[in-house]
């Protein structure tokens, strides 16, 4: 079985009426069955469903902004449970300064995470056995990202939650 699993995809935002930013998106890829292959297919479907939708929130709020012309580049993505108890809270719309790092698995795959320190950022993947396969690669990045998740859609939407 394959539990419910956040994924945080990593975007570099090119607008013509603002300096280039980043944005965190968290989504959550829904639970399946291993040997279900139509389950898991509907599980990534959706993950990937839900993204897009946050994604085109999040342009439409910020159209004023950043102008017609808003470009989101993925920069990486991030499976799993990184460091930072801000990255597990309901609702984000927040601005996070984090730590980024490649992984041993190549693009598009990093790790992220919020640490008051790169030394401190690897040493919970040095000390926790979660991320034994696929530790991050030194040295990392410091990034500053707007942070959203799927709660922040109706938000973004000017709905009520």
């Amino acid at each position: 079985m394959a539990f419910e699993m956040p994924i945080y995809s990593l975007y570099h935002i090119h607008a013509t009426k603002a300096e280039p930013a980043m944005l965190l998106v968290r989504i959550m890829r829904p639970a399946y069955r291993n040997a279900v292959q139509p389950e898991e297919d509907g599980a990534y479907q959706q993950e990937d469903t839900r993204r897009a939708r946050l994604l085109e929130a999040y342009q439409s709020k910020h159209r004023a902004t950043y102008g017609e012309r808003c470009t989101l580049t993925l920069y990486g993505i991030c499976e799993g449970e990184p460091p930072g108890d801000i990255l597990y809270e309901d609702h984000g719309q927040v601005t996070l300064g984090l730590w980024v790092a490649a992984t041993s698995d190549g693009q598009p795959w990093i790790w992220l995470g919020v640490a008051p320190t790169e030394e401190e950022f690897f040493r919970e993947f040095e000390t926790n056995s979660l991320y034994a396969s696929t530790r991050p690669q030194r040295p990392a990045q410091q990034v500053t990202a707007y942070f959203i998740t799927e709660a922040d859609e109706a938000g973004l939407r000017g709905e009520d939650a």
